[in-house]
């Protein structure tokens, strides 16, 4: 009676320990899911800030194509406005003309700079927050590699061991159940 009592107590024990063992991988399992899906958002804001940063870009660039053809333009103008100075008028271009129309271009530049700034500097805000990221998901990444491979290689061993034994012991306590029931059979 005190044999079944110990083999209970063996089997219930080898029980409640693998449950245990269970639970554990079962957290070890939900935070490495938790790590996946944190990095799986940094990732998704990255990409978000690169398409934000390539369309800035995009836009910027079309706006100073925008101003060469302007530039263009107005160099085309001041041309025909000499000839025809020149031509029509006689009007000495270095006194009238010239002055007009570099304050004119200059107004110009200076309105079309307002505009241009906003955009440089959300580029320059957007390009330093992605590189802040960029360092912080490697940073991340590499620290939970290792701390993965430290946890596997310091308690793989453990568990090992551990089964082995609980494996041993329930191999007795079944061999000597068995060996109850046959002397009770005979």
């Amino acid at each position: 009676m005190g044999n079944n009592s110990s083999l209970f107590f063996i089997f219930f024990s080898t029980v409640l320990f693998i449950a245990f063992v269970l639970q554990k991988q079962h957290q070890l399992s939900s935070s490495l899911d938790q790590l996946s899906s944190s990095l799986d958002q940094l990732n998704s804001k990255v990409s978000l800030l690169e398409s934000i940063i390539k369309k800035s870009d995009h836009q910027l660039r079309s706006k100073e194509e925008d101003i060469a053809v302007i530039k263009k333009m107005i160099l085309e103008k001041e041309e025909v406005k000499t000839v025809q100075q020149n031509i029509v008028y006689k009007i000495d271009l270095d006194q009238e003309w010239i002055p007009a129309l570099k304050i004119q271009f200059l107004n110009f530049i200076s309105k079309l700079k307002h505009h241009l700034d906003f955009p440089t500097s959300k580029i320059s805000e957007v390009s330093k927050v992605s590189n802040t990221l960029v360092t912080f998901v490697e940073k991340l990444q590499k620290s939970a590699t290792t701390f993965i491979k430290e946890l596997y290689k310091s308690v793989i061993p453990y568990i090992m061991k551990m089964s082995m034994w609980l494996l041993s012991e329930l191999v007795k306590g079944l061999n000597t159940f068995f060996q109850f029931c046959l002397e009770a059979a005979r």
